[in-house]
């Protein structure tokens, strides 16, 4: 994988999961409380060959 391809999955991944968490623990701040549940799929922990369908 060379290194534009790990920057794409990594903003994905983890830049995705950031952007969202500052918006949702801002708007929990402002409401008094909540919880937030982060999951992945079976994907995230089983390498495939394959593409994932479309």
């Amino acid at each position: 994988m060379d290194d534009a391809a790990y920057d794409v999955v990594m903003d994905t991944n983890i830049r995705g999961v950031w952007n969202c968490l500052r918006h949702e623990v801002a708007a929990m701040l402002r409401t008094g409380g909540g919880a937030i549940v982060n999951t992945s799929s079976l994907g995230g922990l089983v390498a495939s060959s394959t593409a994932a369908p479309a």
